[in-house]
């Protein structure tokens, strides 16, 4: 969605730096996130375009295609080689202005700050490049978005329903997973425009945080997306990593119990709602982490997927090419969300129980306990998944808990992750445990707090031979946000606004030297620099990404006092005005 970026945001950023940058999140970037799938058909193609598919991709596979379908495909295909000469000579264009921009942002190596940048030189969203817009829609509602996109002059593609097998599924064309009819939904930013799975739950605490009450109009959008996650579940059979074709058989970490239970309080009188989410917390624990590969019936157990044999198409072509042997590591790591880190880089991967997906999964117990979902003891099944984990996981000398090899039969302790620690903070399962709580905090406070926020883990070389964006020094809003949430809830209010003002000073930083709230930072240097793979999302200026200006939300709402806040805004004024 295209939104002008406020000018007179420009004009107090120096001036008064956190009232600027919460109208820049308020006017620019929740609607610059926001996405429509309907009624009007511009915000269905809207959607369907992905900018991270640019060469032509392999023929459909026709599923219950439509009555001359084939004819509809030709025309389309017709003008897509139309316009290749044009798009050929813009991206050329493009790439050498982005060359100039770069060399003139590093010239001297000067910090790139808005108030030596002319409104007028401000980046512009590229134009659309990719191939023709295609979307794969549920039979039950193909119609609908039929008669919407009838005479559109995109002349787009849609097919009813999905393929059924894997040797479909590798030879489809990608495309857009419809939702339901008329969604909104915020997207994360940068090159990643579709509703994204785990992601989603820390916008919808944003957005949830954007003021006290809620904003209805986010508050709607927050309902929306819990919503079109209960559709995935019931359409396409989990919560994926992303509404695109060629993410089917890819989940994600499962937080639609805890989404359920943010909202539960704006949607309890919505009783056919919280049913359906419900029943779809169930299907997809039943049919997706207990069963297949990704459970161990010895430990009870779960594990990311990664089983060579379910690999994902996402997988970027070569990317993984000198990693012999690790095609389910890369697969697991990108169903983790911990795509990429060292902590998954390793030829035994498939067989990792991670202590992140068992802390949601036993956040995932606890809370059907709490709803009364009648199907079996859940309180129970959260006991025994509690002292397994601390049996078989846990090391009380290191103060972490560390993933386990369900094959081997030993832990892992060579990495200390923030997973490791705030994960088992933030799900509960140590609540009544005195001892391993304070074990647990002095182990975040004295070796993963850094002066940014919290750190990834301590993996501080490439002695593993990868060093990846999810290991040191990176800091990511989800491990801020999950270990701030674990430590209000355990009365260490000290230590979580502590953490908290150290993620929003360099947050606010960022914004005032670069507008812009990246994807993640160096919170050991306190810079949106990172030499790691991938380097980072929404850098330039008014880019937004999601969880992160979630993140920042959320803090001055629910973490940060008064006083922290006019203490941050006085250091922010002294650096504003330094620079």
């Amino acid at each position: 969605m295209t939104v002008e970026f406020p000018v007179p945001t420009l004009q107090t950023a120096f001036t008064d730096p956190l009232p600027a940058l919460r109208e820049a999140i308020a006017e620019y970037a929740w609607p610059s996130l926001l996405r429509h799938m309907g009624p009007d058909p511009e915000s269905i193609i809207e959607c369907m375009k992905d900018p991270k598919v640019t060469k032509p991709q392999p023929k459909p596979v026709p599923v219950h295609e439509p009555p001359n379908a084939d004819e509809k495909v030709d025309e389309k295909v017709d003008e897509k080689a139309d316009k290749k000469a044009d798009e050929k000579a813009d991206e050329e264009a493009d790439k050498k202005a982005d060359e100039e921009a770069d060399k003139k942002a590093d010239e001297g190596n000067k910090k790139h700050h808005w108030k030596h940048t002319h409104p007028q030189e401000w980046r512009q969203r590229k134009a659309y490049a990719g191939p023709l817009p295609l979307m794969y829609v549920p039979t039950k509602d193909y119609e609908v978005y039929a008669n919407a996109l009838e005479g559109y002059p995109a002349r787009v593609k849609i097919y009813p329903g999905m393929p059924h097998t894997v040797k479909d599924f590798d030879t489809m064309e990608p495309g857009l997973l419809a939702l339901q009819f008329g969604a909104q939904y915020m997207v994360p930013g940068g090159r990643f425009t579709s509703m994204y799975g785990w992601d989603s739950f820390f916008i919808i605490l944003g957005l949830l945080s954007s003021s006290e009450p809620p904003d209805p109009k986010l508050l709607q959008v927050a309902i929306s997306m819990l919503k079109q996650e209960i559709y995935e579940i019931e359409n396409y059979g989990a919560l994926l990593n992303a509404n695109r074709s060629y993410f089917i058989n890819r989940s994600q970490p499962p937080l639609l119990s805890s989404t359920l239970m943010v909202l539960l309080p704006y949607i309890k009188n919505d009783t056919k709602l919280v049913a359906r989410a419900t029943a779809a917390v169930v299907q997809e624990y039943d049919n997706v982490w207990r069963c297949g590969h990704r459970y161990d019936k010895k430990t009870g157990l779960s594990r990311y997927d990664g089983h060579p044999a379910t690999l994902c198409r996402a997988t970027e072509p070569g990317h993984y090419a000198w990693m012999k042997g690790l095609t389910g590591d890369a697969r697991k790591r990108a169903e983790s969300g911990h795509d990429t880190t060292a902590r998954l880089t390793r030829t035994d991967a498939c067989d990792m129980a991670t202590v992140d997906l068992n802390c949601i999964l036993y956040r995932i117990e606890s809370n059907l306990a709490k709803l009364h979902e009648p199907s079996r003891n859940w309180r129970a099944l959260a006991h025994a998944r509690r002292e397994t984990m601390l049996h078989l996981m846990y090391i009380p000398s290191q103060g972490a808990f560390f993933d386990y090899n369900t094959k081997t039969g030993l832990v892992d302790p060579s990495v200390l992750s923030a997973t490791g620690v705030s994960y088992p903070l933030w799900c509960g399962m140590v609540d009544h445990d005195q001892g391993i709580v304070d074990n647990l905090v002095k182990t975040l406070m004295t070796k993963l707090a850094a002066p940014g926020g919290v750190v990834s883990n301590d993996i501080t070389d490439d002695h593993r031979g990868f060093r990846g964006q999810w290991d040191w020094p990176a800091g990511w809003a989800p491990h801020q946000m999950l270990t701030w949430l674990g430590l209000m809830r355990l009365n260490r209010v000290k230590e979580a606004r502590d953490l908290a003002s150290r993620w929003v000073s360099l947050a606010l930083e960022t914004f005032v030297n670069y507008g812009c709230l990246p994807e993640k930072f160096d919170v050991v240097s306190c810079t949106s620099t990172l030499n790691l793979e991938y380097g980072n999302q929404c850098t330039g200026v008014g880019d937004f990404f999601g969880w992160t200006t979630a993140s920042v939300e959320f803090a001055l709402q629910h973490v940060l006092t008064e006083e922290d806040i006019r203490g941050i805004e006085k250091r922010m004024k002294m650096v504003a005005k330094n620079n």
